[in-house]
C-alpha cells in the first residue's frame, strides 16, 4: 500500500488518531492511515485500503464516511436497485490487511420510502449504525446492521434525529 496522499479526514480511533483518503469517481481509492497528533502528518502507508467500483448506481452519500470501532474501519454503500436500496458495508482490519468483509443486504422494508442516507455511520462491537431519510422528512428511524448474526432492523426512535452514536451494551 502506498503512501497517503495530503487532504484526507481525521477520525477518532480511541487513543489512536487516524485519517482517511475518502473516495471519489475520479479517484475511487479509500484507505485508512495513522496520523501523528504532533504533526497532524500521515505515516508512511495505508494500514487498510480498498478500490471502489460501480459509481452510477451508488447514491451520492455512499462511501463518504468511515469510522474506527474494535480495531477495524468501517464504510457504507448504498446502491440504487429497482425494488429500493442494497446496503453494502465494508470491514477491514486495522491490523491486519487479509482481514476484509463485505456485507450486503436489502434495505428492511418500510411504510415510508427511504429517499437517501446520511453520510454518517458508526459502528460498536460489530453493529453498524446508519441513518436513512425517508419520504416527508421523516428522520425518526435508525437502520442497525448485526454483523455476527447478518440481520438488519429499522429502529423507530419517536425522536427527531439531527446525529447519533452506537454505544452497544452487553447484558
Amino acid at each position: 500500500m502506498t503512501k497517503p496522499e495530503l487532504g484526507f479526514a481525521l477520525i477518532s480511533g480511541g487513543d489512536t488518531l487516524y485519517g482517511a483518503k475518502l473516495p471519489t469517481e475520479a479517484d475511487p481509492i479509500t484507505g485508512v492511515f495513522v496520523v501523528d497528533p504532533n504533526t497532524d502528518q500521515p505515516a508512511d502507508e495505508y494500514l487498510t485500503a480498498f478500490e471502489v467500483e460501480d459509481w452510477d448506481t451508488c447514491d451520492a452519500s455512499s462511501w463518504s464516511n468511515v469510522v474506527i470501532s474494535d480495531g477495524m474501519a468501517y464504510w457504507a454503500g448504498f446502491v440504487d436497485i429497482p425494488s429500493g436500496y442494497k446496503i453494502e458495508i465494508l470491514a477491514a482490519s486495522l491490523s491486519d490487511p487479509d482481514i476484509f468483509s463485505i456485507y450486503e443486504f436489502d434495505m428492511p422494508s418500510s411504510s415510508v420510502e427511504v429517499t437517501g442516507f446520511d453520510s454518517t455511520i458508526d459502528a460498536d462491537s460489530g453493529y453498524i449504525l446508519i441513518k436513512p431519510f425517508y419520504a416527508g422528512g421523516d428522520r425518526s428511524k435508525l437502520l442497525i446492521y448485526d454483523t455476527v448474526e447478518k440481520t438488519s432492523e429499522i429502529i423507530e426512535t419517536g425522536f427527531h434525529i439531527v446525529d447519533a452514536q452506537l454505544l452497544y451494551v452487553d447484558q
